[in-house]
């Protein structure tokens, strides 16, 4: 079982379908999908007991994010070999980037 956004709806996917969460709750959950978050373990319980059969086939294509709108992003920064280093990642040249005038001159209509 995975929860998932198919075209901006909460659903579970199980058995390769999609079961809306709003639907097959009763309206007990929102069909917003960052909304689950906030009541997690009470999904969670909810999820484990519910009758999750059913649902509808669905093309892949059609998922979204499954957190819209995150409250936090966490990423790692490698702007520094230390960085690079402490990451355990190797480090690489990056592409060389064209200098301003260089734009310029690209650019420009001659």
């Amino acid at each position: 079982m995975r929860i998932a956004n198919l075209a901006g709806r909460l659903v579970v996917v199980t058995a390769g379908r999609a079961v809306d969460v709003q639907t097959a709750s009763g309206n007990l959950f929102s069909s917003e999908p960052e909304a689950v978050y906030s009541r997690w373990a009470e999904f969670r319980i909810w999820a484990g007991q519910a009758d999750l059969r059913g649902g509808v086939p669905f093309d892949p294509a059609d998922l979204g994010a499954p957190s819209p709108a995150p409250r936090q992003l966490f990423a790692i920064g490698l702007n520094y070999r230390g960085h690079v280093a402490e990451a355990g990642c190797e480090h690489s040249t990056p592409a060389r980037r064209n200098t301003p005038n260089e734009r310029a001159q690209a650019t420009s209509w001659r």
